[in-house]
C-alpha cells in the first residue's frame, strides 16, 4: 500500500514504480493493486485502503490507518514527508482543487472498565480471536510465519494453531533489498525485518505485540506513576530486561506522565509496517479496542511490561507446546541484520 498522488506531474519516479493516471490525478504505486474502473484497491479484510475517484478523490481505509499519510498543495504519499503528516484518525479528500481534511469524533474513546488478570486475558483471548477470524474470512493469499522464538511471534503462531489454520513455517532469508524497500527502512524499522515474495503472500506476524499488549516500557513510563527503572532493577533476569537496558533505559529517564488519552494516541500512531508489492502483513495484535488494556491494573502492567506475563499465559492458552520455545530474552536470537 505504498503510492505517491499528484495533479502536478513533476515526480521523477526514482523508486521505478507502477503509474496510473485517473482524470488530473497521477498515481505512482507499488504492485498487487486491483484497479477496476476509476478505484485503485489494496489490502486485507483488516488492513486495506482504497483510492477512489469520483468528481473528488479519496482515500478510505481501515482503523487505524496501517500506512502513513503526508500531503502539500498538490500531492499525498506513503512514502516520504511532505509539508503536512495526517494522524490516523484524520481522513484526506481531494476536492476543488485542494485537499479537505476530516477528523472522527471520539476516535480514541474506550471503555472505562478496570480488568483484573482473569478479565484481562479473557478480553485479550476473545478480541484475538475475533481479529484473526475477521482476516481469515476474506484471505486468498499464501500464509507465512517466519521461525521465531520471540515472544510475539509465538503468540501470533500459537492463535493459528488454535484456530487449525495452514501456513507454512519458514526461515526468514535477507534478499537483496528492492529500491521501495530501502526507501521504507529509512523510517521504518519493521521492512528490515521481513521478506518480500515473488507471489502474493501474508506474513502472520508479531509486530505492535510491544505496543497494544502493554511491553513497552516507553509507553508503560508514561502511564504508570512509578519508575520504570527502577521496577527493572528489581527484575534482573526477565524477558525484556537486556532489550531495555539497550533500547529503552535512557529514553525513560527523560519520558513524563501521560494522560491515557495522549497515550492512546501515540500508540494508534505508531505505524511500523504495512503491505509492500505482493508481500502482506497481519498482526492479531493491532486493533483498537486493545488500547482499553491501558485500565489494567499496576501489579498486570509491570509483570507485562517486564517479563511478557500476559502474553506467555496467552501463548499457554492457544497452543502450551510453544511455551517452552520462548526465548529467555527478548531479540536474543534475532537475525544479525535486524535494527531496532
Amino acid at each position: 500500500m505504498n503510492f505517491y498522488i499528484t495533479t502536478n506531474n513533476s515526480y521523477d519516479n526514482d523508486l521505478n514504480l507502477n503509474y496510473t493516471k485517473i482524470k488530473n490525478f497521477h498515481i505512482y504505486h507499488d504492485d498487487d493493486w486491483i484497479i477496476d474502473n476509476n478505484i485503485l484497491k489494496k489490502g486485507t479484510a483488516q488492513s486495506y485502503c482504497q483510492i477512489k475517484i469520483t468528481n473528488k478523490l479519496q482515500i478510505l481505509h481501515n482503523d487505524p490507518r496501517d500506512f502513513p499519510l503526508w500531503y502539500n498543495k498538490d500531492s499525498c504519499t506513503t512514502l516520504f514527508a511532505l509539508k503536512n503528516y495526517l494522524p490516523v484518525d484524520g481522513t484526506l479528500t481531494y476536492d476543488v482543487n485542494k485537499w479537505h481534511i476530516t477528523y472522527k469524533k471520539n476516535y480514541y474513546k474506550t471503555s472505562n472498565q478496570t480488568y483484573d488478570k482473569e478479565k484481562t486475558i479473557n478480553f485479550c483471548i476473545k478480541l484475538l480471536v475475533k481479529n484473526t477470524k475477521k482476516f481469515l474470512s476474506k484471505n486468498n493469499k499464501k500464509l507465512i510465519i517466519f521461525d521465531s522464538n520471540g515472544l510475539d511471534s509465538l503468540l501470533a503462531r500459537s492463535i493459528m494453531d488454535y484456530l487449525k489454520v495452514k501456513y507454512t513455517l519458514t526461515d526468514i532469508k535477507k534478499l537483496q533489498y528492492t529500491n521501495l524497500q530501502n526507501k521504507l527502512i529509512e523510517k521504518y524499522y519493521g521492512f528490515n525485518q521481513i521478506q518480500l515474495f515473488a507471489e502474493p503472500t501474508c506474513i502472520i506476524s508479531g509486530f505492535y505485540g510491544d505496543e497494544y499488549l502493554l511491553r513497552s516500557p516507553s509507553y508503560v513510563q508514561g502511564l504508570i506513576k512509578q519508575d520504570v527503572i527502577k521496577i527493572f532493577e528489581k527484575h534482573s533476569d526477565c524477558y525484556m530486561k537486556k532489550f531495555f537496558e539497550v533500547i529503552y533505559k535512557e529514553k525513560c529517564k527523560k519520558i513524563k506522565p501521560q494522560s491515557k488519552q495522549k497515550l492512546k494516541e501515540m500508540i494508534a500512531n505508531d505505524i511500523q509496517i504495512w503491505h509492500i508489492d505482493k508481500t502482506y502483513v497481519f498482526s492479531p495484535f493491532k486493533h483498537m479496542k486493545f488500547l482499553e488494556l491501558l485500565n489494567c491494573n499496576n501489579d498486570i502492567i509491570k509483570k507485562q511490561v517486564t517479563d511478557g506475563w500476559l502474553s506467555k499465559k496467552l501463548i499457554e492458552y492457544f497452543n502450551p507446546k510453544l511455551v517452552s520455545k520462548i526465548d529467555k530474552f527478548k531479540n536474543m536470537n534475532d537475525p544479525f541484520w535486524f535494527e531496532y
